[in-house]
């Protein structure tokens, strides 16, 4: 009986360990990725510098597609100098989208979006489309056909002096180097980054890949965005907000294999903030950063997450299996001890 009390003993510990162990990091709050102080060329090519900042795995499937098995992933690299913020993506993709014709919303085809908001905005709704300070910048895989578009009064006011380079790889996939030039800088920059993936070169988007599960969120709500770190950055630009609590990139490491996306329903209040912003803000159907660029209808998803008070920690699943695997040790113990006093 004893080791049949210290079996469960044994079983209940693993159980509160392994609870905590794959407890997964709650992507309400954004995590922080470090960014390296360098200069690099914009050539396609990976400067050794790049490896001085953390990289961002981009493997997380989700909304407005459903999982698509091998659909593409990326590892994203980031660095900052006194002009410009730098992103350098290696995109896994194994089913080249290379089709193009006049009109296609390029949304739809092989491309990645980056957002860069250098307010580093993580208050309730606040729309990319009304931030002064938030840009949207998509690239084609087709280096021919890539050109800077997406929405944001940033992206507008700044697309003619965005330096990119694409490199189509063939099966292997390709890669996007970027320089965005930054204005207001603060040592906190949101980020955020996503895969468009036309998985049969028919012109539809089969599949897309985000940093995070909210991740599909990023084309309205720079809350949903994550942050750069910019190391050895001293400028403020008197927006900081320092009651932000972020994930580290410990706990982004530690996110584990990606998640179901969530499922398409939505809540009275995301319903009408969602009609809401269609009929006051401009979206990517009517606001466009190149007259000669096509023009995208709308890349807002059907739905939003539940509100953050709605959303249950991580920490209170690990704290309520600890609790349980106790309860049960406790009993077990009473009913051995009460089988012992009756004999």
């Amino acid at each position: 009986m004893k080791k049949f009390i210290v079996l469960i003993v044994a079983v209940a510990m693993f159980l509160s360990v392994g609870t905590t162990a794959f407890a997964f990091a709650d992507t309400n709050q954004p995590f922080l990725f470090k960014t390296a102080n360098a200069t690099p060329i914009i050539d396609g090519v990976k400067d050794e510098a790049y490896n001085g900042s953390d990289v961002v795995e981009v493997a997380q499937v989700g909304l407005p597609s459903l999982p698509v098995e091998g659909q593409a992933t990326a590892k994203v690299w980031t660095l900052w100098d006194d002009t410009n913020i730098y992103v350098y993506a290696e995109v896994n993709d194994t089913t080249p989208s290379i089709v193009y014709f006049e009109g296609i919303n390029t949304w739809m085809l092989d491309s990645v979006e980056l957002y860069l908001d250098f307010a580093n905005t993580k208050d309730g709704k606040a729309s990319i489309h009304k931030q002064d300070l938030t840009g949207q910048f998509r690239f084609c895989r087709t280096p021919e056909y890539s050109v800077v578009e997406g929405t944001g009064l940033y992206t507008t006011e700044i697309k003619d002096k965005v330096e990119f380079k694409v490199i189509d790889n063939g099966a292997e996939g390709y890669v996007v180097e970027v320089a965005v030039p930054h204005r207001d800088l603060a040592q906190k920059v949101g980020f955020s980054f996503q895969i468009n993936d036309d998985m049969d070169d028919d012109q539809i988007r089969d599949a897309t890949t985000f940093v995070k599960d909210m991740g599909y969120l990023a084309c309205q709500y720079n809350r949903v965005f994550d942050t750069l770190e910019l190391e050895g950055c001293t400028s403020r630009n008197g927006l900081e907000d320092d009651t932000i609590v972020y994930n580290t990139y410990e706990d982004f490491l530690s996110m584990g294999d990606p998640a179901t996306p969530p499922e398409s329903t939505q809540s009275s209040e995301s319903v009408e903030s969602t009609e809401s912003m269609e009929s006051t803000e401009p979206t990517e159907s009517t606001e466009t950063v190149d007259s000669t660029a096509p023009v995208e209808s709308t890349d807002a998803p059907s739905s939003e997450p539940q509100a953050d008070n709605e959303r249950i920690s991580p920490l209170v699943w690990v704290a309520a299996g600890v609790v349980a695997a106790v309860v049960i040790v406790a009993v077990v113990i009473a009913i051995v001890k009460n089988k012992k006093s009756k004999q």
